[in-house]
């Protein structure tokens, strides 16, 4: 299944398979648009409905996911095109952990499992199951700053199509 990277077009050197989408038309991409759009061309083309495996998100500023309702949208979004147990995964910088709960609860809400949660702490990489070891809350300050790596994993049969989307 083609790959489709949200947030960097090919005019960024990393030369990536697939389908790039990015706001920026200097960048290059595939396709001009964005992920939270419901009239984005990607959303509208019925040949992308349940096509992508993986999608993952490159050079995206956390703000982006700054409110539930954003996140929800973009979960939502995302359901329409991902194949089933098709994989998302978020690289974001500096300061998007605080995101985080926000994230996790869209991405639960829509039947989603969360395979990896990596954050960079002071030079060290620390998975969420490690700071719950060690009693560290995940929206805690001292990884506010850090930046994030999300992956998670569509189950299958987990949605009908007329639950994928609000649009």
């Amino acid at each position: 299944m083609p790959r489709l990277t949200i947030g960097c077009g090919v005019a960024s050197g990393h030369g990536h398979p697939g389908i790039t989408m990015d706001l920026n038309p200097a960048m290059n991409p595939t396709i001009v648009g964005s992920i939270t759009d419901p009239a984005s061309p990607l959303l509208a083309n019925a040949l992308y409905r349940r096509y992508f495996h993986p999608i993952i998100f490159e050079n995206i500023t956390g703000g982006v996911f700054a409110t539930q309702k954003d996140c929800d949208t973009i979960v939502a979004h995302l359901s329409i095109v991902l194949a089933a147990n098709g994989v998302v995964s978020i690289v974001t910088g500096r300061g998007s952990a605080g995101y985080l709960p926000k994230m996790r609860q869209s991405f639960r809400k829509f039947g989603f499992v969360i395979l990896l949660e990596r954050f960079d702490i002071n030079g060290d990489e620390v998975t969420s199951t490690r700071l719950n070891e060690l009693g560290v809350d995940l929206s805690a300050a001292q990884i506010d700053e850090s930046p994030l790596m999300l992956v998670v994993q569509r189950g299958a049969g987990t949605l009908n199509k007329s639950q994928e989307s609000p649009i």
